[in-house]
């Protein structure tokens, strides 16, 4: 008995139908707030004074919002409560990676280590303006990245003078 060829599709699998339920109502929409008309105060009405109808309603002008004055500064968000612990802590790990990276000859590293030794600087730099802007948390993760791409990277043995 021969079998289904392999191009035979086969048939879809029978599908419930089933009818939206009648109960569901969808949520009225509110009803735009409506602004009271502006009602001029009412006066005793003199027999013996000629009625005067207004040439124009009076103007209203909408009260200026005074501009509150800026902070002087914005206080700094701690996540830790030894703040000096951790500033201390990012400092030796940044002076560790600014080490690390002057004893590395540039001159000799292929294009990735290259790209490593640059990247490592723009941490470098990235934490000491973080430490500059008290961003201790940050500047501490800058700080361990730098560290860790300048510790893999091939040292010489001497340490490069710096350049100002």
């Amino acid at each position: 008995m021969p079998g289904p060829s392999p191009l035979d599709v086969p048939a879809p699998p029978p599908r419930v139908v089933v009818p939206p339920s009648e109960d569901v109502v969808d949520p009225p929409t509110p009803p735009p707030p409506a602004t009271p008309a502006p009602v001029a105060p009412a006066k005793p009405h003199d027999a013996a004074a000629p009625a005067r109808t207004p040439d124009k309603p009076p103007v209203t002008t909408p009260p200026t919002a005074v501009p509150s004055p800026p902070e002087a500064s914005t206080p700094t968000l701690e996540t830790t409560s030894d703040v000096t612990s951790l500033e201390r802590q990012t400092q030796t790990l940044l002076d560790n990676a600014q080490k690390d990276l002057l004893r590395v000859d540039v001159r000799t590293l292929s294009a990735d280590a290259q790209a490593q030794y640059h990247a490592a600087q723009e941490f470098v730099k990235q934490a000491q303006l973080a430490l500059k802007e008290r961003n201790l948390t940050y500047a501490r993760n800058m700080a361990e990245k730098a560290a860790a791409l300048a510790s893999q990277l091939p040292k010489t043995g001497t340490i490069r003078p710096t350049v100002p």
